[in-house]
């Protein structure tokens, strides 16, 4: 058997600062702490609110749309919706940097329970 000799190549270094460069923004990672929720004695009362009422209004809702891969991409108004009914007295403006954080939690808890279930 005749071997043919195998030809090494020299590649560049990578510069990792640069190579991060080219991957654009990083998302923000929001958790339940990051919900804007007030702070002092009754947070504890707003948190059980979330993890009681809150996750399965949701869950209930996702679930009966036809494609629920699909919900965090039409998930906007509804957990608007929903929050102003659980929480009527933490009011928030259209354009509050705080649904950001909303919509980011619960689009982690979509995808993970999505996940979770495969």
């Amino acid at each position: 058997m005749l071997q043919t000799p195998m030809n090494i190549v020299q590649t560049p270094s990578v510069d990792t600062e640069q190579f991060w460069q080219g991957r654009g923004q990083k998302k923000e990672k929001y958790t339940v702490n990051d919900l804007p929720f007030p702070s002092g004695f009754g947070k504890a009362a707003y948190h059980q609110k979330w993890h009681r009422q809150f996750k399965n209004s949701l869950y209930q809702w996702a679930g009966t749309i036809s494609d629920p891969f699909g919900t965090n991409a039409i998930m906007g108004a509804k957990v608007r919706e929903i929050w102003k009914a659980i929480y009527p007295t933490l009011v928030l403006e259209k354009d509050d940097p705080a649904w950001d954080a909303i919509c980011g939690v619960v689009s982690n808890l979509t995808f993970r329970s999505r996940s979770s279930k495969s």
